[in-house]
């Protein structure tokens, strides 16, 4: 499994490099390149993780390791939805290497790549795939949100500055992508909210108790009342365009904390290894 997740992280650098030369160039070969090394490296990040499925008979969220890489494959689906309903490729440049930081912070992890299936795994249910499912994909549409908000501030500040140039016109209108991060946002908050709450009940069947305040339980709860916040200052209170498009990338920075952070600094029932 070593040698192929090193295959795949390789594969995501040549496509991350292939997004930054068509950021640089706007060339037509570099934008068709791109896309055919994403889907080979989909395809191989895939394959992965059914080959992780099939060995370990879990769903593959029981190591670090594992985590990252359903976290990783999830951000690049979404990447690849909005690429074929938008054509956004712009968006690659920021996604794919996100991704490919998100699986090599798992692969370039020795201890977290030990597959111990803890008690509360050992006990079959299937409110852990669901649970993991919810939260990760929830995740992954705050993911697409901070780089569409990071795009936005971008092409904010070349509007504002009067500098209209290449870049300017490569860049999608202001209202599009505001209006994506917005449809990110609804999307990812309703399933991190479904992903709390599977979560609870996986812990009643498995440690029997609902909520242990643990240190990860009570940052996702953080990161559900920032998302709140962010959803009804836009519904209410008129945060849109630069507001929103910040807000998404603090949102995410909170989110990664609550992944990775807790992960590696706190003692978590949550924390593999």
């Amino acid at each position: 499994m070593q040698i192929i997740s090193i295959v795949i992280s390789i594969l995501y650098f040549i496509t991350a490099g292939s997004y930054f030369f068509y950021l640089l160039y706007k060339n037509r070969f570099f934008s068709k390149f791109s896309f055919f090394s994403l889907m080979i490296s989909f395809f191989f990040h895939s394959m992965y993780l059914l080959l992780q499925t099939f060995i370990h008979n879990n769903f593959p969220v029981i190591s670090f390791a594992q985590s990252l890489a359903f976290f990783s494959w999830l951000i690049t689906s979404f990447f690849l939805y909005i690429l074929f309903k938008y054509r956004i490729q712009i968006l690659g440049a920021l996604l794919v290497p996100v991704a490919l930081i998100l699986f090599l912070t798992g692969t370039l992890s020795p201890e977290k790549t030990i597959i111990q299936v803890l008690p509360y795994f050992q006990k079959f249910s299937l409110w852990l795939p669901v649970h993991t499912t919810f939260c990760f994909t929830g995740n992954a549409a705050f993911a697409v949100a901070s780089c569409l908000g990071i795009i936005y501030l971008i092409q904010e500040k070349y509007i504002k500055s009067k500098k209209i140039g290449t870049f300017h016109r490569f860049l999608p209108s202001l209202g599009i992508l505001e209006e994506l991060n917005y449809r990110c946002l609804i999307i990812g908050f309703p399933l991190l909210t479904l992903g709390i709450m599977s979560g609870a009940i996986w812990a009643q069947y498995t440690i029997g108790s609902y909520w242990q305040w643990d240190p990860k339980e009570v940052w996702s709860l953080i990161t559900w009342f920032f998302y709140a916040a962010v959803l009804h200052g836009r519904l209410n209170m008129g945060w849109r365009g630069k507001k929103q498009a910040a807000l998404s990338i603090i949102g995410f920075m909170v989110i990664l904390f609550t992944f990775l952070g807790i992960s590696f600094f706190h003692n978590s029932y949550h924390a593999w290894g």
